[in-house]
């Protein structure tokens, strides 16, 4: 996404940016998942990012009058995230294993390997649902593609609208954040997560017009989305192994287990901290500063 590098005029380059992100994301989602050269769990796992993109920034073309992205649309998106999500968590799992197994002191039992491997998806299932998917994203593409066809004018643009889009994207994380702080747990964390990942995406869109502004908040989410990220892999394979009675009859099983428990609450009070700083001003607070930088854009391009 590097369509608008300032603000030379706000109002003018941010609906042109926005219509050309979603048509890059697109195309950049339907060759990641076609590229013959990367793995099929990199190509899913690369295409995952850009439809996460693109549902963060889909809630921002109700600052357009006219329909950019329909709601059709966007369910297939969500259908497509959610096919290849089922075959991308079991090799996220065995990342996170891996990276969790080298902190131990002694070797993990190897039947956990074992149980979380038989989880992945067989390669014709992977490659069947690859396939689907690549042509579901082609069409959403080409459709996408005529819709923008024909650029949005400013007088077309509300930015007040947009605003309020960000406003409630960047709510939706401090109240999953409150819901977290108040009883952390697996499930609220991972709505901690999906919320922070659509603010940061958001911020990583307000970047191309405030670069410096936005730079240390999208670093801070990036930060607490990785962690949040290995936590909730680190959680299904909890939930899981703690199911699997081969596991647990193993001699170090559950002394195992105990040592992932403890790991996750590091790792839960880490993005916690993490998140009541990405998140402690309030929504108003937050949209103002936001509306100040457009206005400053404005004022020094005038």
């Amino acid at each position: 996404m590097a369509l608008v590098r300032c603000a030379s005029d706000a109002r003018k380059n941010v609906p042109t940016a926005l219509d050309g992100s979603i048509k890059e994301l697109f195309h950049k989602a339907s060759v990641e998942l076609q590229d013959p050269a990367q793995t099929n769990d990199a190509r899913v796992h690369g295409t995952r990012k850009c439809l996460k993109k693109l549902r963060a920034l889909s809630p921002l073309l109700t600052a357009m009058e006219r329909e950019r992205l329909s709601s059709a649309d966007r369910f297939a998106l969500r259908m497509v995230a959610r096919s290849l999500g089922r075959v991308r968590a079991p090799a996220a799992e065995l990342a996170a294993w891996a990276d969790f197994s080298s902190t131990l002191d002694s070797d993990p039992p190897a039947i956990a390997e074992q149980l979380l491997e038989q989880r992945r998806a067989p390669a014709m299932v992977m490659d069947q649902r690859i396939q689907r998917s690549a042509r579901v994203l082609v069409g959403l593409e080409q459709r996408v593609s005529r819709r923008t066809a024909e650029e949005v004018s400013a007088e077309e643009y509300d930015q007040d609208a947009l605003l309020k889009s960000l406003r409630r994207a960047y709510r939706k994380g401090r109240r999953a954040m409150q819901r977290a702080q108040a009883a952390p747990g697996w499930e609220r964390l991972h709505a901690l997560r999906r919320a922070s990942k659509y603010h940061r995406y958001q911020l990583q869109f307000l970047g191309l017009f405030f670069k410096k502004q936005v730079k240390t908040a999208r670093s801070r989410l990036g930060k607490l989305t990785d962690e949040l990220g290995t936590h909730h892999d680190l959680g299904g394979i909890e939930r899981y192994l703690s199911g699997e009675s081969a596991f647990l009859k193993h001699p170090r099983g559950r002394k195992t287990l105990k040592k992932l428990r403890q790991r996750m609450r590091v790792i839960e009070d880490r993005c916690l901290e993490l998140a009541g700083t990405s998140f402690r001003e309030r929504p108003s607070a937050f949209e103002r500063r936001i509306r100040r930088y457009f206005e400053g854009a404005r004022a020094d391009h005038s």
